[in-house]
Order: C-alpha cells, then structure tokens, then sequence
C-alpha cells in the first residue's frame, strides 16, 4: 500500500492508517493562518475545511487524518540547569524566550488564551509541533478546524502544574485526509 499514515510504537511494530480511497471527501496541503478567529475572549486558532453539501456531518460520520508538514522552531533558548531548584523543578531545563507570545488552549472549546512564562521558573521539558482536528466542542459539522503549532510541555512554578503552551504561527503548512467513515 503507497498511501497512509504509518504509525510506529517503541517496540518497532508498525500500522499503516488508509482509509478507503472512495471514502475521502476532502485532502490535500494547508498553510497555517497567521490570526486568531473571534473576539476577545473567545480567540480560537486554525484553519477551516468546508465539508461538501449543505447537510451538517455528526463526529461519528467522519474521521480526519492530520500531520505537520513544515513548521519552524526558532526564537527560543533551553538553558541547561542544575543550580537553585526546588524539588518540584525537573533538573533537565529551564526555558528563556525572547519576544512573541505563548497560548494555553481549552482542550474542550478551542479557545485559547495568552500566557506568559516567567523565566527561570517555568520548566521546559518537552517540545514538538502538533496538528489535529479542533472539534471545538461541538458533534455536528459543516467544516473540519484543523490545529496545528509548536507545543512546549512545561512545569508552571506558579500554578504547580503541567501545562501545555503553544506557540502559534510556527506550523506553517499541514497535511491533511477527511473521510467518511459510515459508507
């Protein structure tokens, strides 16, 4: 099979995901917008793919396949520490940025909202670029959100807590299948 997406587990076994080729309704390459959708408050990041026909589809109806094509990784430092930390802090990193903006996201709406680290106390360990199917909250359809940015995994000194920031604007284009599911 020449098409699909192979996903791969620590033990080296491998899966090819390919959905019917008469299923899919919509693929192709999207650039990332460079905006936010709403208002104040409200703010919702991604890109939207209309579904053919005025019927709206339930989640059940359809599936979506989505990965990173392109996406930049710059304007950040990991600092390497192993001086001064509490027992909470992870040992590996510390993060210092320069300029721009970080956003937490409501895994159940979408909304997503500004935040600001603090540097020498938020504790980076973990970043990669992400993209998905922003559901948003709702069951019905007449457009797929799709997300896709740079996620930073850190340790939040100031809420004890782990959080996932974003880094909005560094996907830069995607890859993407919407298919049906109940043909």
């Amino acid at each position: 099979m020449a098409y699909g997406f192979k996903v791969r587990n620590v033990l080296g076994n491998t899966c090819v995901l390919t959905p019917d080729v008469k299923s899919i309704i919509s693929a192709g390459t999207v650039y990332m917008p460079g905006f936010l959708w709403g208002t104040v408050g409200s703010y919702t990041f991604g890109v939207n793919i209309p579904l053919p026909g005025t019927t709206a589809y339930s989640e059940n109806d359809i599936g979506v396949l989505v990965k990173v094509r392109n996406y930049i990784f710059t304007n950040y430092n990991v600092t390497p520490i192993d001086w001064g930390l509490s027992p909470k802090q992870w040992s590996y990193a510390r993060w210092l940025y320069y300029g721009g903006s970080f956003w937490t996201r409501n895994d159940s709406t979408g909304v997503v909202t500004g935040f600001d680290e603090e540097q020498f106390h938020d504790t980076f360990y973990n970043c990669h670029p992400v993209a998905f199917w922003d559901k948003m909250g709702n069951t019905t359809f007449n457009y797929v959100r799709l997300f896709a940015s740079t996620v930073f995994e850190i340790y939040d000194e100031s809420a004890s807590s782990y959080l996932k920031v974003y880094r909005l604007g560094t996907v830069t284009d995607i890859d993407y299948v919407i298919y049906l599911r109940n043909l």
